[in-house]
């Protein structure tokens, strides 16, 4: 993780301790100060070389990273902060000196704020979630189907509740079951990096339970993608993964469908593979295959982990009405309405249509880093509903 934006994470460091250094430091503070400063800078590099030369995208086991992007958020952005506030101040300091003081007041404020989101964060925020109620209205689900609740998931990396964090998943269960749904449907990342992150979760995740049973599609993270391997030995890891989830139970949708009956009446649940990594060879979803064989017309429910995919493919390639993804997190911090997850997706979170047919995109439950700050995780139960022309 840190190898790809090495560059980035040390001009985090170093730009904003050299500049507080000249600002704050430097002629006005005793000698003692000036070595503890410079030695909270050398170790954060060390730190992140350490991280640099990490053989996975995470390391194994996962703390050391947590424990780095915590000090990155409760000291290293303070002090960006900080740093850019002084240096505005400083800009305007030729047409209002009053300002150069407000402005280093307000990075101050800031950065306080920063240090308190990552806390909270990584804390409480991390060990909540919502349980939210959404309703869908379509003129083209059977009437047989009218009422039928679907309980959605995602993003559970469960490698991130392992130890004392292991009570929400368990909650999380025991809430998806107690909605005495007709499905419930996975979207995809149940692991961090790697199978093993799923051996002690097995007797836990094969505890859920609906009418119609468990579906399940894979999410990027399934893929072996951030573990240094040879590629016989990513699609071993694949294959174990996709196994786990067969053993509790689920109907895994790789490219495939299931159909769902009352009655007379039928709908369908298809799910898409996951693996949107660049270059991939295995794994890359195929929205067409994951239809064939479903009559023309006939209420569709797509499943697929990235919410990029329904303009991508689902929207050009299938008739699916009803798209379910996840991936995104819903940013995993919101401010004031606003989530890094905006800047790179279209659509991160909620109900979205586009020419009658729709996308809902969830917020998931957990993620690779335990932090959580106004969004907080969710697991959402969809109730159908028939239209008026039905």
């Amino acid at each position: 993780m840190i190898a790809r934006s090495i560059i980035m994470f040390m001009l985090l460091i170093l730009v904003p301790d050299i500049y507080l250094y000249k600002q704050y430091i430097g002629a006005r503070k005793p000698l003692w100060v000036k070595i503890l400063w410079w030695l909270t800078t050398v170790a954060m590099i060390v730190f992140t070389m350490m991280l640099y030369m990490t053989r996975d995208f995470v390391p194994h086991p996962q703390t050391p990273l947590d424990v780095y992007i915590f000090i990155l958020g409760a000291f290293t952005i303070p002090k960006v902060l900080l740093a850019l506030f002084t240096f505005i101040g400083n800009r305007l300091y030729i047409r209002n000196k009053r300002l150069r003081k407000w402005c280093a007041w307000l990075g101050a404020v800031l950065g306080l704020g920063a240090v308190y989101c990552t806390i909270y964060g990584f804390t409480v925020g991390f060990h909540r979630f919502e349980v939210n109620r959404v309703e869908y209205t379509s003129n083209q689900l059977p009437k047989a189907f009218d009422g039928y609740r679907v309980a959605i998931f995602s993003d559970i990396h469960v490698g991130s509740y392992t130890g004392h964090s292991r009570y929400v998943l368990e909650q999380a269960v025991d809430s998806l079951n107690a909605m005495n749904a007709d499905i419930i449907v996975f979207l995809g990342d149940i692991q961090n990096t790697q199978p093993a992150d799923l051996y002690e979760f097995s007797g836990l995740l094969s505890k859920l339970k609906a009418k119609d049973g468990v579906a399940a599609v894979m999410g990027n993270h399934d893929y072996a993608r951030y573990v240094k391997l040879d590629s016989a030995q990513k699609v071993a890891n694949i294959y174990e993964t996709e196994r786990l989830e067969r053993s509790f139970g689920w109907t895994l949708l790789l490219d495939e469908h299931t159909m769902i009956r009352r009655g007379s009446d039928s709908i369908f649940v298809a799910g898409m593979e996951g693996n949107d990594e660049i270059d991939a060879y295995f794994g890359v979803g195929n929205a067409r295959k994951s239809m064939e064989g479903i009559p023309e017309g006939a209420f569709t429910i797509m499943l697929v982990h990235n919410p990029d995919e329904w303009e991508r493919k689902v929207l050009p390639e299938t008739k699916a009405q009803l798209t379910l993804s996840g991936h995104t997190h819903g940013g995993q911090v919101q401010i004031l309405g606003l989530r890094p997850s905006m800047m790179v997706y279209d659509r991160d979170a909620g109900m979205y249509d586009e020419g009658g047919r729709q996308l809902f995109v969830t917020k998931g439950l957990g993620a690779l880093i335990p932090m959580r700050f106004g969004a907080t995780g969710e697991i959402v139960l969809m109730t159908l509903h028939c239209g008026n022309n039905n």
